[in-house]
């Protein structure tokens, strides 16, 4: 295994040099870097050297022994070189060499060129070939002066008034380019990253390669040292995409969607130059800010860190859905039957969602009621609800699925209040059917009295929230039945039902968005930043019997979606839906753990009786107040630069890891990284490499300690230099977290204080659960002198397997002794010496409305 991967692209300044570093199973035996990058640029081997320093190893199994190089690039011209691997068993002539790469076509590639220092950075130096057609508005300064975010807002003449017509209009071609990063419109529904490292023998003939699908997102890498992000915008009166054509250059295709003649489409070109990983991040925050203050008006942001919104309850709870668990066969008696076998396995459900199944549904899969289908729920939804919640009583909100146009197919018959007295031809609403045998509601008022009857018939029932899927479906059939006179449908159809759910199911709202990663929906609705949450989901399904490589790429296409919806320094009512996930699954912790990470609600959809009581549990805790809880991180989880730049995780000489990161900041401002790393091959181990830097908005201090969630193993490491190499097996992950070190300096035994004596403490929260450190509240000395240093953490909940503290004496300092308090009682200590661990025994107390457990370590020096 190497680092870099063969198969990828890397993009080095002069005289920045380049390190690898290679991972075999033995420490004999002799490796070579097979490459051109030399002056000559003639083809010869380096030798890899076995690294010396073994503590960065400390995650590796024995078996695993890590060889290095470095290449100085000060002296080498700018351009692109490749590199390959041969190894041999031994140091021997006679022992054949192994080639890993079987042609040019798997070689690693490197961009050797200089950092343009250029400050202002303009859309010319990014796109050659602008027409002057386009007018280009500088915006800089719109939010801080001293930003370092460019940008510009391209008005691109609409040179067609036809509604059925899209304008074609050119861009200019990309310049320089060495990665790319869209996503692309894979369906009506959803959008699906592409990206990929670009092979070319020259930086100046580098061009995007032809993308026919339309782009809603595209992010580039410059080799000068930029990185650009365009995003055409669409407005309700014009929708706009982006493609390529043979030659990689740029088109912006725009629709004008309404009957009046319009003068432009708009483009945000947003530019910075890309010094530090962060970058990225600020880029993406910026644009989002940037398009929804300056061009779509919505409203204006004074900050980039807005504090975040307060979530709906029922994301910090485990869910249930029926789908995958019981799919057609959902009855009244398969519901409850479900339910008492999690009850029975000990599984904390605390909020379900009966999902597609429950309705009272025609045989054209149309609505034609507000209740239960009479065949499956005989006794109706308001006595299930009630059945479910007397024989649970740990759920504490019912959920139910339904599609944004009624069923799959629409509606048939249903009657909504009013109707009578308003509505025409005999009080029957007026609707239209789609070629697609789709039966929709034409007027504003009818579909507002259907929404206001359902949801409050919902209500009445003691439904708490909805899952309202094939929202970006009319983006398939409007066109087929026009607007009715009263503007889009698709508009009036959202709009009727985000009011309707605040209005009855909450005034912070209890929607889950699917398939509805529209344009439309992204600019003119989830964009907007209204009260009340919505639940995003931020790809498509997951699907149990897919192939093994779905699964890591469930992960990679959710992390880079929400890299661009959710941008990470932007406060936002809108939470990330990764899906549902089963316990017992080859891919179950592996799913689990991301979910972990992932800040959006996790629901299980297990197969009754197939259930993993340890994956589940290794994801919440019992809070005093509330009862049990899922450890879920605020925000969206982003994924780390290299697996923004690295393609697809699952070819085979790539990566082979999907690297996501997310932050738990305690009061205070006191932030701990967590780095996610999952195995993303279908076949063989990989080693992923995890750093404190890897979190680009955390500010840990000079020093960390990174936890090792699966290998329980600790790692002391100054957070600048804090790389970890992590073996990961077929279908592996681990879960990192970098807690910075409290440092107390002590006298050693005899009075005299020496420097660098000291002892160094840490809070990893709860050890055994995936999101350990999300529990802690605050942690830090209390107090120190006369031979005792008191440390003290607040957690928000508890559970069996203890909360670990990280204990270590430097410079002659010995720890004598340790006693733990847990709410002013003593309790249990376990202590793991070779790890520097100590485990408290925390519990599980009963839920009495406090708000933290309160741990005191007294530790004797």
């Amino acid at each position: 295994m190497l680092r870099p991967p063969l198969a990828s692209t890397v993009l080095v300044h002069r005289p920045t040099p380049l390190a690898f570093s290679l991972y075999a199973q033995t420490p004999r035996g002799e490796h070579h870097l097979w490459t051109n990058l030399n002056k000559d640029r003639t083809w010869a081997p380096l030798l890899f050297q076995l690294a010396i320093d073994n503590a960065s190893l400390a995650s590796n199994p024995p078996s695993q022994h890590c060889f290095e190089l470095t290449v100085q690039t000060r002296d080498l011209d700018s351009g692109w070189y490749q590199f390959s691997v041969r190894s041999r068993r031994e140091q021997d002539d006679k022992d054949e060499w192994r080639w890993w790469t079987a042609g040019e076509g798997e070689n690693g590639l490197v961009c050797v060129t200089e950092r343009d220092e250029t400050e202002d950075l303009r859309p010319y130096h990014v796109l050659d070939g602008i027409p002057n057609t386009i007018r280009v508005v500088n915006e800089q300064g719109w939010l801080a002066p001293s930003s370092d975010v460019r940008c510009f807002h391209f008005q691109v003449p609409l040179l067609t008034d036809h509604r059925n017509t899209r304008a074609t209009t050119p861009l200019g071609r990309p310049t320089n380019l060495v990665h790319y990063l869209g996503l692309e419109r894979k369906s009506w529904w959803w959008l699906n990253p592409t990206t990929a490292s670009l092979n070319h023998t020259s930086p100046a003939h580098i061009s995007l390669p032809h993308l026919p699908r339309d782009l809603h997102f595209l992010l580039h890498r410059h080799s000068p040292g930029h990185l650009s992000l365009l995003i055409p915008i669409t407005t309700p009166d014009v929708s706009t995409a982006l493609q390529t054509d043979t030659t990689g250059t740029l088109h912006l295709l725009a629709r004008n969607e309404t009957q009046l003649p319009r003068q432009h489409a708009s483009l945000a070109l947003l530019l910075v130059r890309d010094t530090t990983p962060r970058m990225i991040f600020d880029l993406v925050s910026v644009a989002k800010l940037f398009i929804v203050s300056r061009i779509l008006n919505h409203h204006s942001y004074p900050s980039l860190f807005l504090p975040s919104p307060t979530p709906h309850p029922t994301l910090d709870y485990l869910g249930y859905c029926t789908w995958n668990s019981l799919g057609p066969d959902l009855t009244h008696t398969t519901l409850l039957t479900a339910l008492s076998i999690l009850r029975a396995h000990d599984i904390p459900i605390a909020h379900i969602l009966l999902d597609d199944g429950w309705a009272d549904v025609d045989p054209l899969n149309r609505l034609r009621g507000f209740d239960t289908d009479p065949r499956k729920f005989p006794l109706g939804l308001k006595a299930t609800i009630e059945q479910v919640l007397h024989e649970n009583p740990g759920i504490r909100t019912v959920g139910v699925w339904h599609t944004l146009w009624g069923w799959w197919h629409g509606v048939n018959g249903v009657k909504p209040k009013g109707a009578e007295e308003e509505g025409k031809d005999g009080g029957e609403p007026e609707t239209t059917d789609t070629p697609t045998g789709v039966r929709l509601l034409r007027r504003h008022a009818d579909v507002a009295r259907f929404y206001d009857t359902f949801y409050t018939h919902l209500k009445e029932c003691g439904v708490g929230m909805v899952k309202v899927d094939n929202q970006a479906g009319f983006d398939e059939v409007e066109a087929e039945v026009g607007e009715a006179g009263e503007g889009p449908l698709w508009r009036t159809y959202q709009g009727v039902m985000w009011e309707a759910a605040r209005r009855q199911l909450g005034d912070r709202g209890a929607v889950v968005y699917c398939m509805a990663q529209s344009p439309r929906y992204i600019f003119d609705v989830f964009w907007r930043e209204e009260e009340g949450t919505r639940i995003l989901r931020t790809s498509d399904d997951f699907f149990p019997t897919a192939p093994p490589s779905a699964h890591p790429w469930h992960l990679h296409s959710n992390a880079l979606t929400s890299l661009f919806l959710l941008p990470p320094t932007t406060s936002t009512t809108l939470v990330p839906d990764w899906d549902m996930f089963q316990t017992i699954h080859p891919y179950g912790a592996y799913h689990a753990s991301a979910r972990a990470l992932s800040g959006g609600p996790i629901y299980i959809t297990d197969t009754p009786g197939s259930h993993s009581a340890s994956i589940t549990l290794r994801l919440g805790a019992h809070s005093k107040r509330d009862g049990w809880r899922v450890l879920r991180c605020e925000r969206a989880a982003m994924p780390c630069v290299e697996t923004v730049w690295g393609g697809d995780p699952g070819r085979s000489h790539g990566a082979g890891v999907v690297k996501l990161w997310n932050e738990n900041v305690w009061d205070g401002g006191h932030a701990c990284g967590v780095v996610g790393v999952w195995n993303a091959r279908e076949e063989g181990s990989v080693v992923g490499v995890v750093s404190a830097l890897d979190v680009p908005t955390a500010n840990p201090g000079p020093r960390v300690v990174a936890w090792l969630h699966n290998r329980r193993v600790t790692i002391s490491v100054p957070a600048s230099d804090s790389c970890i190499p992590v073996l990961l097996p077929p279908r592996g992950f681990e879960i990192v977290h970098f807690v910075p070190l409290d440092i107390v300096s002590l006298p050693i035994p005899g009075g005299s204080l020496v420097e660098g004596s000291e002892l160094r403490l840490a809070c990893l929260g709860l050890v055994d659960k995936y999101n350990c450190t999300r529990a802690v509240l605050r942690a830090g000395v209390e107090e120190a002198g006369g031979g005792t240093v008191r440390y003290m953490a607040r957690l928000w909940a508890a559970d069996c397997g203890g909360c670990g503290f990280f204990v270590e004496a430097w410079g002659g300092i010995e720890v004598r002794g340790i006693v733990a308090m847990v709410d002013g009682k003593e309790a249990g200590v376990r202590v793991e010496r070779e790890e520097r661990v100590v485990v408290v025994d925390m519990g599980v107390k009963e839920v009495n409305g406090d708000e933290w457990y309160e741990v005191v370590l007294t530790i004797e020096v």
